[in-house]
């Protein structure tokens, strides 16, 4: 019955996007490595988290983020074992054993990549796309799904350490929305904005295929690493926690564990930059070009932009995000300088510098290139019109011409 199921053109379209961009094991492994530095920099903002747990339930009398950072990151471990095994069985049988709805990082909701590993649920008629439909559909579960039950195993074990079963469907419920929120898969309010511009784009059809699906391919992931990374950036956590307490005497409802995370998240997000400066000082990490010339001059050096050096080689922080650009803010600041003087410049230059670095992104660079092109709305959409072209150029191939010849050539004239 299910493989009678009407399937529709827009998700036999997202789904062939979906195969052109990710059926890459460049891009798998990056969405699985994503998940680690994630994962540290949230455990380390559990630190000021608990600090401000403790003030908060002077008030409240509920206790809800806990100074045992070493038994939530075992239970994280459990988890993560637990799921790799999972996983593997999975891919032996065939089947899908996931049973808590994890749609998997940049998931196209309309796609296959939310469907059942199983046979019987197609989108092509052809065996061979149905076929690779279902192997990236795989890949991008596989990728978050060790790193979505070391996030529900911990917050368990931490709603145990306050006395709470476990077991009871609260908790689950609880630990399901901490897991969603850790892999960038909640429905932030950013998300649900994006969604929206996506929504109204679509109504310029051309067929079956929507002008926002065609131009912005993913949203919920990027969208939530956007709003984590405002949360970490300092200013931006501490209004949002204010926002929630205005928000809370107008409703009656207050979210704690929300609140402490977002304090946590703004005095960990000031120890990161401030670590980002160091490395910077120390000439260990590199935002990015001011001028044509100082790309040259990077170039010429072997040294790519926004890149970490580790060893004799360096290294793009686009899979670390949103810790990527946070250090890359910091080596902003660094080279903006702090004096007092030039702080707002400095502070402002490295805001646009970690945003730069997020929407460096391959799945966010048609939404720069409409908003931060050089022409008018208009043609700044027909420009990302004609490079959504390539979305239908298999990515895998730009992998495997990177690694027969890794030269990065320059097309730049100042005289076209």
């Amino acid at each position: 019955m299910v493989d009678k199921e009407v399937v529709t053109g827009r998700q036999k379209f997202r789904s062939l996007q979906r195969i052109m961009m990710l059926l890459n094991p460049k891009s798998n492994v990056k969405n699985f490595s994503a998940g680690v530095p994630m994962a540290a920099l949230e455990n380390i903002k559990d630190l000021p988290a608990a600090m401000f747990d403790v003030l908060v339930s002077k008030k409240t009398g509920e206790r809800t983020t806990s100074f045992n950072i070493p038994g939530k990151i075992a239970a994280q471990a459990k988890g993560f074992a637990q799921a790799v095994g999972d996983i593997r069985y999975d891919i032996r049988e065939g089947v899908d054993t996931s049973n808590r709805g994890m749609p998997g990082r940049y998931s196209l909701e309309e796609g296959g990549a939310a469907r059942s590993t199983n046979a019987t649920s197609r989108i092509w008629d052809g065996k061979v796309m149905n076929a690779l439909d279902s192997l990236v559909g795989t890949a991008l579960r596989v990728g978050d799904r060790a790193h979505f039950d070391a996030a529900y195993h911990g917050r368990l074990a931490e709603l145990e350490m306050f006395g709470k079963d476990p077991n009871t469907a609260d908790s689950q419920k609880e630990a399901i929305r901490f897991a969603l929120d850790r892999t960038f898969q909640n429905n932030s309010g950013l998300a649900q904005a994006l969604n929206g511009v996506r929504n109204s784009l679509n109504k310029a059809r051309l067929g079956s295929v929507g002008l926002g699906d065609l131009l912005m391919p993913f949203v919920q992931t990027p969208a939530n690493i956007a709003d984590k990374l405002i949360d970490y950036s300092g200013v931006g956590g501490t209004a949002k926690a204010i926002a929630q307490l205005v928000g809370a005497k107008k409703t009656g409802e207050f979210d704690q564990k929300l609140f402490v995370d977002r304090l946590g998240r703004s005095f960990t997000g000031f120890g990161i930059m401030a670590f980002g400066m160091a490395l910077a000082k120390s000439g260990a990490l590199i935002a990015g070009a001011d001028s044509q010339e100082e790309r040259e001059m990077l170039d010429n050096a072997g040294v790519e932009e926004y890149a970490i050096k580790i060893g004799n080689t360096w290294h793009t922080l686009d899979w670390a995000e949103p810790a990527g650009s946070l250090l890359l803010m910091g080596a902003e600041m660094q080279k903006a300088g702090m004096s007092k003087e030039g702080f707002i410049q400095s502070a402002y230059a490295a805001g646009i510098t970690g945003m730069d670095a997020l929407f460096d992104l391959d799945v966010l660079q048609n939404v720069s290139a409409i908003f931060g092109g050089y022409g008018s709305v208009t043609e700044n959409v027909g420009d990302a019109l004609i490079n959504s072209a390539t979305q239908f150029v298999p990515s895998i191939l730009n992998t495997i011409t990177k690694t027969i010849d890794p030269v990065v050539r320059d097309t730049y004239d100042e005289n076209p």
